[in-house]
């Protein structure tokens, strides 16, 4: 298999929070995380593939940081030993999880790019949210790091909040510059399926934000980041110069991946497989030397073009005419040329330097125009 890039799935959590329908298990001290960090290292090690092509890989959740340290760090080190072509190894942070010494710990165990969940710098947002600390933790756990040696650091936000004015965003902005980081994600509150947020959004408890605000509050974060030398390279992300995140351009890019872990996904021989969401049963399957597989979904030729063509319309630069056929093996013309010309004519896409991308216009309308992508 040619694999570029490996997740690994730890889906524990001090609490899961109201807004999140991510599959997740709060901690508990009767488990046994030593053996769930051997499985994962198992199912790593069961893997047929070149090791030396893998160039990236993610530790989320969950919240990686929630499970013991001791055994945190042993799975990364033993992710380090495995994959010895690794260019960019992140971890996903909880501010109140990790100390100046945890942050150490994971530098030494060959972890050279952390994401931190912030979410907001104000302390009525981050209980909204569910989140059990305050804003100062999120500034210092940022510090932290940086005197741990870490290099490259990404801010996660959440805008569009319930009550949330256009001028709080903006501070929050301000203060998540402030810090330097090299990344930045921006996502607006979802109400996802089984959450309380959406329960109380039904209620009436919550109102969603105006569209109009929601909006203004997206094209203030392009604009205010962009003049901070923060580069939107996609349509939630943005970089300095030389820090995109190369493991989710691989998703962007539509390339194979591995899933370790209760609840994982791959993608791979034209595949989408799904790991049991069962952790005892997950390590079960592992320990007795089978595939934890859940769900495989196989992916159709027309499937496989129509994501293509959509993960590749996230990203500024498009589709990239050349990238898109060498994988394919299609021209896009040949596939979507109809929505193409619509689209150029309605100003809602650019073709410029072979590559289809969005217009600066259309950026906050991306999902309508990716509809007329969805099928061939």
């Amino acid at each position: 298999m040619d694999i570029h890039s490996i997740y690994v799935h730890i889906p524990f959590c001090t609490r899961k929070c109201d807004y999140c329908s991510f599959f997740s298990i709060p901690i508990d001290n009767n488990f046994d995380y030593s053996r769930y960090v051997d499985s994962i290292l198992k199912e790593l090690a069961s893997f047929d593939f070149n090791r030396e092509k893998v160039k990236t890989c993610y530790v989320g959740g969950g919240s990686p940081s929630a499970i013991p340290h001791k055994e945190l760090l042993r799975l990364l080190q033993g992710i380090s030993k495995a994959l010895c072509g690794i260019e960019e190894f992140s971890i996903e942070v909880n501010p109140s999880q990790v100390s100046l010494t945890d942050l150490e710990n994971i530098k030494q165990a060959g972890v050279n790019r952390l994401s931190i969940g912030a979410q907001s710098f104000f302390d009525d947002e981050l209980s909204l949210l569910t989140r059990p600390y305050k804003s100062e933790v999120v500034t210092n756990v940022f510090n932290d790091a940086r005197d741990a040696g870490f290099t490259n650091i990404s801010l996660d936000l959440i805008f569009a909040l319930p009550k949330q004015s256009l001028a709080r965003w903006n501070e929050n902005l301000d203060r998540a510059i402030e810090l330097s980081p090299q990344h930045i994600s921006v996502y607006s509150l979802s109400y996802e399926n089984g959450t309380r947020f959406l329960d109380k959004l039904n209620s009436l408890e919550f109102a969603r934000a105006d569209e109009a605000l929601e909006r203004q509050m997206y094209e203030l974060a392009i604009s205010k980041l962009a003049s901070a030398g923060l580069e939107q390279y996609e349509i939630s992300n943005f970089a300095k110069r030389g820090f995109r995140c190369d493991h989710n351009l691989s998703y962007w890019y539509n390339r194979s991946y591995i899933g370790l872990g209760a609840g994982a996904s791959s993608s791979y021989d034209r595949k989408r497989i799904e790991n049991v969401c069962d952790i005892e049963k997950y390590m079960q399957l592992i320990e007795a030397k089978k595939r934890a597989t859940g769900n495989i979904t196989y992916i159709s030729d027309d499937d496989f073009l129509s994501e293509s063509a959509i993960l590749m319309l996230r990203l500024r630069e498009g589709i990239e005419l050349k990238r898109f056929q060498e994988t394919t093996g299609r021209d896009i013309y040949d596939i979507f040329g109809e929505p193409i010309r619509y689209h150029i004519c309605q100003g809602n896409l650019i073709e410029e330097d072979a590559h289809i991308f969005l217009s600066d216009s259309s950026i906050a309308i991306g999902d309508k125009i990716f509809c007329d992508f969805s099928s061939i």
